[in-house]
C-alpha cells in the first residue's frame, strides 16, 4: 500500500489491530489517532503483545484525547521504539491541560520509553 497519510479515530481497545494494520502500509509517514473513548465497545479478548516491527517511514506521530492511560502509554512506547525516523510525537490531551504534577508524571513516564530515532521531538498540547 502506498498510503503516505493516515488520521483515524480508534477505540480504547484493540489497538493491537490498529498495529497490525499499520504493518500493511509501509510507505507511511504522518499517523494521527484521535481516540474515541466514547464508542468503544467493552474488550472480548486482552491486550495482545505485538512484535517489534520498524516503522520505517513513520515521521510524525499524533494522538488526541490523551489521557494518561497504560494503553495508551504502550502504544506511544511501540511508536517510539519502531518508528526508525521519527521526528515529531505530539500529544494532545483529552479536555484541559492537567495540572503541573501530572504533567512531571507524564513527561516521567515518557522519557523513560526507549527510541530508536535520535531526533524525536515530543511534544505536549491541550
Amino acid at each position: 500500500m502506498n498510503l503516505k497519510q493516515l488520521e483515524v479515530s480508534w477505540g480504547i481497545y484493540y489497538w493491537d489491530r490498529l498495529i497490525t494494520f499499520l504493518h500493511h502500509c509501509p510507505q507511511l509517514e504522518q499517523l494521527i489517532i484521535c481516540k474515541d473513548t466514547l464508542t468503544s465497545p467493552k474488550p472480548q479478548h486482552e491486550w495482545n503483545p505485538i512484535p517489534d516491527t520498524p516503522l520505517e517511514h513513520l515521521k510524525f506521530f499524533c494522538m488526541k484525547n490523551y489521557v494518561g492511560s497504560d494503553i495508551e502509554l504502550e502504544i506511544i512506547g511501540y511508536v517510539l521504539k519502531n518508528a526508525i525516523m521519527s521526528e515529531t510525537l505530539k500529544i494532545y490531551f483529552a479536555g484541559s491541560l492537567p495540572s503541573n504534577k501530572v504533567r512531571d508524571q507524564i513527561v516521567k513516564s515518557l522519557s523513560k520509553l526507549p527510541t530508536t530515532s535520535k531526533n524525536c521531538h515530543v511534544l505536549l498540547l491541550a
